[in-house]
């Protein structure tokens, strides 16, 4: 018996030309952080996906930081926009967030609450879709993260993160340069298959795609670190991603994301 597979949510099949590109890389012997021509062979590829990423988001290549996954992506940016905001000295800092927030964004906030002591208040909605006026109203002077996700991956409805984006924009203004700093964080993983994710449109501070969810490989996804943006890495390593994210890259599954990212920009 034949079997249709149709939860493209979760994963979608691998693009072929992705797939091609993906293999060939994988062949290449090295490490893209190495200065013998094996290692920039392999940085080349690296840098061609990244500025392919870069041009889907429509943002900078230096924004583009990789990682293994969304839910490493998420954490990151959870963690390490929180540990930035931690540097302030300010005790009580809360977390403003939607109460669609994928897994990884949930518990990632629980850690938070657990170790540092953080408070998280949730985003009143209705039917799905959070009320961007009465959010905008809960800023405090103690928010040091502000998350919503751009498109939810289980009702598929999707959020006000324009107007989310303005609130956290004008928060920041308030404070001025010696406040607490204050993060947008906006998980795009479902959206980005189905709309022009643009960042900086949103006002978004950190924002994640996923390969897998636009016909790339698992194993490989983006976190969009807008400059300026407060952020403490929270894997230590070798300096790679710009310092952002220690650890060597999967350049296999980045060659495919690359591809996929391109392709999804030009035939979406």
């Amino acid at each position: 018996m034949s079997r249709t597979y149709l939860d493209y949510a979760a994963s979608t099949p691998v693009d072929p030309r992705a797939a091609a590109a993906s293999a060939r890389a994988a062949m290449l012997v090295g490490n893209p952080s190495s200065l013998h021509e094996e290692g920039r062979m392999l940085r080349v590829g690296l840098d061609g996906a990244r500025a392919s990423v870069a041009a889907l988001l429509g943002a900078a290549a230096d924004e583009i930081v990789f990682t293994s996954g969304a839910t490493e992506a998420n954490t990151a940016a959870m963690l390490g926009s929180f540990f930035a905001a931690r540097r302030s000295g300010k005790a009580g800092l809360r977390v403003l967030m939607s109460p669609f927030e994928h897994s990884s964004i949930v518990s990632a906030a629980q850690l938070l609450v657990r170790e540092f002591g953080a408070v998280i208040d949730v985003m009143p909605s209705v039917r799905g879709v959070v009320l961007a006026e009465a959010t905008a109203r809960m800023v405090r002077p103690e928010t040091a993260i502000v998350a919503c996700m751009w498109a939810n991956n289980v009702t598929g409805a999707v959020q006000p993160v324009a107007d989310i984006g303005l609130a956290v924009a004008a928060e920041r203004g308030r404070r001025g340069a010696g406040g607490i700093p204050i993060s947008f964080v906006c998980d795009a993983v479902q959206a980005a298959p189905s709309i022009a994710v643009a960042p900086v449109a949103i006002g978004a501070d950190l924002l994640t795609i996923s390969s897998h969810k636009m016909y790339g490989l698992r194993g490989a996804a983006a976190l969009f670190v807008r400059r300026g943006t407060s952020f403490v890495p929270i894997t230590a390593g070798g300096g790679q991603e710009f310092g952002m994210r220690g650890g060597t890259e999967d350049a296999s599954a980045i060659a495919g994301f690359g591809v996929a990212a391109d392709i999804l920009r030009r035939e979406r």
